[in-house]
């Protein structure tokens, strides 16, 4: 099956202990998610990430509320819930 890209930031964030910014977390998500990234993959992170938060203005009512900000909007620093 293939991963989602929420699968991925979370599998990559609890690899780097359940907290990660946004740099460390894109070296990690390399090192797990099969070859070839598109030029806004990176931007796909962001995206998945603050439509899976309730601390982003981002947030989908809908969505798992699987992140939570640890500097505060803005800081790019997130956490698993």
């Amino acid at each position: 099956m293939k991963k989602t890209w929420l699968d991925s930031v979370v599998e990559a964030m609890a690899q780097l202990g359940g907290d990660a910014v946004y740099e460390d977390l894109y070296n990690q998500i390399q090192l797990i998610r099969p070859s070839p990234f598109t030029k806004q993959w990176k931007a796909t992170v962001r995206k998945t990430i603050e439509n899976n938060s309730s601390d982003s203005d981002n947030f989908r009512e809908n969505n798992q509320d699987v992140f939570k900000s640890v500097g505060g909007k803005g800081s790019g620093h997130w956490a698993l819930r």
